[in-house]
């Protein structure tokens, strides 16, 4: 699928027409007229398509050509992450991006005109805002399918004639895309970030649910995604999923205090 020419320019924009590993510039002139032309390459994240490097991934086709999920790098370190997948899986590559990003904004700071947002983001203050409103985004959206998906679980549990085919397929994919797309988002985010201020409906929860109390989950949201098979999920430990779906709201809300486009999606719940 061809890169939209907006995320193209999101891109080279926030890499600032360097190689996010080596720093390199990524275009040059020609010797012999006034022309120039890039050398730089948008690499793939997760591959174009599943037979690629890391292209084992739930993400849609969209998804895998949209900006977050490409990285600015020159021809040689293109080649190289694209050779030796498992020395740059997709969590590395995201740190890469990030903190190369990172550093063409502190490289940048005092210059004019430098901190001057995207027009599309113009009410987020800086990029981990961006990374906060994203999850967030995705997480209300999560929550207004989740509600109903355990409440169907839920239901089949109590019959005594269940048979697994009962539940929807198309149901259970959902989950395992959707939380896929948070896992990633929660690591890309930093789960300390998504902290500002201790709840006390958090703390008690987790001081009366044993398994909270053993692993010690810092945040509703590392609690619910941490489970791969939703039956079992809400068999084993139900109404600690179901309390701490409910606490999520209370980390947002308490995130919309801070954050403006955090405000903007909370208002609509």
């Amino acid at each position: 699928m061809e890169i939209p020419k907006k995320d193209l320019k999101i891109l080279w924009g926030r890499a600032a027409n360097r190689c996010s590993i080596c720093r390199k510039e990524l275009s040059a002139d020609k010797k012999h007229d006034t022309m120039s032309y890039p050398i730089g390459e948008q690499a793939h994240i997760v591959a174009e398509n599943e037979g690629g490097p890391r292209g084992k991934s739930i993400l849609l086709q969209k998804e895998r050509a949209s900006y977050r999920n490409l990285i600015l790098l020159c021809p040689t370190h293109h080649t190289e992450i694209d050779k030796a997948p498992t020395d740059f899986p997709i969590e590395r590559l995201h740190m890469i991006k990030q903190e190369h990003e990172d550093w063409v904004r502190e490289s940048l700071h005092g210059f004019p005109g430098w901190d001057v947002p995207i027009q599309e983001e113009k009410y987020l203050r800086d990029d981990k805002e961006v990374r906060i409103v994203n999850f967030v985004k995705e997480w209300l959206d999560f929550l207004a399918f989740f509600d109903l998906f355990y409440t169907n679980i839920y239901s089949y549990l109590l019959r005594s004639d269940k048979k697994l085919n009962d539940l929807p397929r198309t149901d259970i994919l959902e989950w395992h895309k959707r939380r896929g797309i948070l896992r990633e988002l929660l690591f890309i985010t930093g789960e300390k970030n998504l902290v500002v201020k201790k709840f006390i409906s958090w703390v008690q929860l987790k001081s009366e649910d044993s398994y909270l109390s053993e692993w010690n989950y810092e945040t509703p949201f590392s609690f619910i995604l941490d489970f791969i098979n939703p039956i079992a999920m809400v068999n084993l430990h139900g109404l600690a999923v179901w309390n701490a779906s409910g606490i999520s709201k209370e980390y947002i809300e308490g995130l919309s205090w801070k954050y403006p486009g955090v405000k903007m999606l909370y208002l609509k719940i």
